[in-house]
């Protein structure tokens, strides 16, 4: 896999944001082999843009997209205005490519112990 491609940012259903996806390898031993998407989303910096912050809620899990919608209401105006936001689906969660979908809480609790 070479060099990563630039993000083609869009407007997305989120007011005020852009959406966008990056192209990783499934697996950096096999660079060569399969490839996921992970799912981004940014709000513009509001004034003239000195950087980029980039918010990861951790996890396992975790959506980066869903964080960045939440948090960015929280930002100070000055931060607002000098930084792009940016919030991403790590591997296999949220809009990610391929996502995983495991058990709800409520299959765990329906599953017999030892099954």
């Amino acid at each position: 896999m070479g060099p990563p491609a630039p993000v083609s940012w869009s407007p997305c259903r989120t007011a005020g944001a852009e959406c966008g996806e990056v192209e990783v390898p499934v697996d950096y031993g096999e660079a060569n082999g399969g490839i996921a998407r992970l799912a981004l989303l940014r709000f513009p910096a509001t004034g003239q843009k000195i950087g980029s912050l980039v918010v990861n809620p951790g996890g396992p899990g975790g959506s980066g997209v869903d964080a960045a919608i939440k948090l960015v209401k929280t930002l100070p105006p000055e931060v607002r205005q000098r930084f792009d936001f940016v919030g991403f689906d790590p591997r296999g969660v949220g809009a990610s490519i391929p996502a995983l979908r495991c058990n709800s809480d409520a299959d765990t609790d329906a599953t017999p112990a030892g099954l």
